[in-house]
Parts: C-alpha cells; structure tokens; sequence
C-alpha cells in the first residue's frame, strides 16, 4: 500500500480532510491505527485490495450525538471531511477516533476503514465504486466496532441511540466474522479485580480504556437487551462477595429491529 496522507493532529483540530488531490478513484484507503494513538497524527494509506492485512471496519452514524468531553480523554477538536457535510456527516471528533484506534489494536488490527474518511466524498466515481463493494469490505474485516452514538459522543449502554434503524445497519452487523460494540464505562476502579455481565448467561466486557470505554461482543449485548435484568457483577479487592449493579442496557432504541437481525 501507499502512504498517500499524514495529518498532525495540531493541523485536523478544525480542519477538513480532502482526498481530491492525494487519492486514486476505485483504490481502498486505510486510516493507521498507531497515527492516532502514539503518534497524535491522521495517516492515510491506498491500495488495490483488501486482503492481506487486519482492519477494522466502522459501523457508526454520521449524524452523531453531541460531543462530551470527560476527565479521561483530552479536547482534541474535530475534523471534517469535504464533501460528506454535503451527505449529512458531523464532523469527527479526534478523541473518539482515539478509542476507535485503541479498541481496533486490541483485536489485532493495525488498520481502520471509515467510510467517511476512505472513500473520496467529492468523487461521485469512487463513492459509486465503493458502495457497490461496502459488503466485501465488512465481510473481509477482522472485525467490526459498532459506535451507536456516532464519532462524535461515546454514549453508555443506558443512551438511546438510533443506530439500529440505519438502512445499512444489517449488513455492517451480519457480514463480518466478529462485531464488536463500543461504549462509555466507568463502573471499574482500580480496586475492582473481575467483572462480568448477567444477561440471559454471563459474558465479559474487554476494558478499551480505564475509567472511559470498553466493548462486548454484539451478539452477548443482544442477549442482554432482550433479558429481564442485565447486571453487572464485580469483586473488588480484598472481598470475597460480589457486588451486583442493575445496568439498563437502552443503547439500541428499537429492540425489535435489534431480534430481526
């Protein structure tokens, strides 16, 4: 592949972000995950195809929530991307492409692909090309990390969002081999040494960063919409009981279009 652009992060905060003069029409383009998380800055690479490498392919909406900024992520501003404003993208926040990074190099994906940042939006010839092949590139993923609340708000589990009624939303959590959910969680200190979800059976949630973000598998949060009483149980250093926290879990606001997937 090529490198075709690098963007310091002190040049993004407020920029726009155009491929017209870097890109190749009907080639696929890469965002870096270390450029974000060691080396505060965008990296854009081009190739002819999709195979050979691990990626991680983002399921979001464009339309996001508002941004929050918190005491465990720093305000890094946001960037646009010319020609998706036109298609009713918000700008991308930096910190949530941050924790986008951080939860891929944790499944072993050194690549990310944002439709919003890969595909050329001010070229109608490569936006046709790519659509046409968005199945083949969550199908070929390593995995895929579902943001419900866009890149612009990392939302809890108890946050409503619309991201089950997107018209591509079947595709993005169907055709790849692993779906990941991305959220807001803060419930885990440093004393508390094991935790883990009731839903319909237990299942584990893999801390992306501490006292901020952590993910599950789709499929176990699913379970966990439709039991009666999601908890979380942890136990906390030094005891040997453990505590059990009712966690609604509201994150996808339509459930039955969640149990039609």
């Amino acid at each position: 592949m090529d490198l075709i652009l690098i963007i310091p992060f002190t040049d993004l905060s407020g920029g726009k972000v155009g491929l017209s003069s870097h890109a190749t029409p009907k080639r696929f383009r890469f965002v870096v995950c270390l450029g974000p998380t060691t080396q505060n800055r965008l990296d854009i690479y081009e190739g002819d195809s999709i195979e050979g490498f691990s990626y991680a392919a983002i399921s979001y909406l464009w339309a996001d929530k508002p941004h929050v900024c918190t005491d465990v992520t720093k305000c890094l501003g946001s960037f646009h991307v010319v020609g998706a404003t036109d298609s009713g993208g918000d700008p991308i926040y930096i910190d949530i492409l941050q924790t986008v990074a951080l939860a891929a190099l944790q499944l072993n994906c050194g690549f990310l692909w944002i439709d919003q940042v890969c595909i050329m939006q001010a070229d109608p010839e490569d936006r046709r090309w790519q659509v046409m092949g968005m199945y083949e590139i969550y199908k070929n993923c390593e995995a895929c990390l579902v943001f419900p609340g866009g890149l612009g708000q990392l939302v809890g589990l108890q946050d409503e969002t619309e991201w089950i009624t997107r018209a591509w939303t079947q595709q993005e959590a169907m055709a790849p081999k692993n779906v990941m959910c991305v959220f807001h969680f803060d419930l885990i200190g440093p004393d508390v040494t094991s935790w883990f979800m009731h839903g319909t059976f237990p299942f584990g949630i893999r801390l992306v960063q501490d006292g901020y973000s952590a993910m599950v598998s789709l499929d176990n949060l699913l379970q966990g919409v439709v039991s009666l009483n999601p908890t979380l149980s942890i136990q906390r250093e030094g005891t040997q009981h453990q505590e059990e926290i009712p966690i609604p879990i509201e994150i996808f606001e339509n459930t039955g279009a969640l149990l039609s997937l």
